[in-house]
């Protein structure tokens, strides 16, 4: 789960979270579950932890859609799961430079 970016690589599946802070491990958990189970070649799963720079430059290599899995306080129950999907303004182009 390290190195460059596969060229097919459209879907980054990034989990962040810190090892050591019990729930806060969740992101770095489900990728670790998702490790052995048979992917398309074009998802990539990457575990960032805590280096949220390394997944800033990661996210600038030209995927095409990414999905953060983190932990968050947001309110709800423990062990809810919630989607937050960007708003983004009218004619935005998230394409990379």
């Amino acid at each position: 789960m390290t190195g460059a970016a596969a060229p097919t690589a459209r879907l980054l599946v990034a989990g962040v979270g810190n090892i050591f802070l019990a729930d806060d491990a969740f992101g770095p958990e489900v990728l670790r579950a998702l490790q052995d189970r048979p992917l398309p070649p074009e998802v990539r799963v990457r575990d960032f932890g805590i280096r949220g720079l390394d997944l800033a430059y990661e996210l600038l290599t030209g995927y095409a859609a990414a999905v953060l899995v983190d932990a968050a306080p947001r309110g709800h129950r423990p062990g809810t799961l919630s989607l937050i999907e960007p708003d983004l303004p009218d004619g935005a182009d998230c394409a990379p430079p």
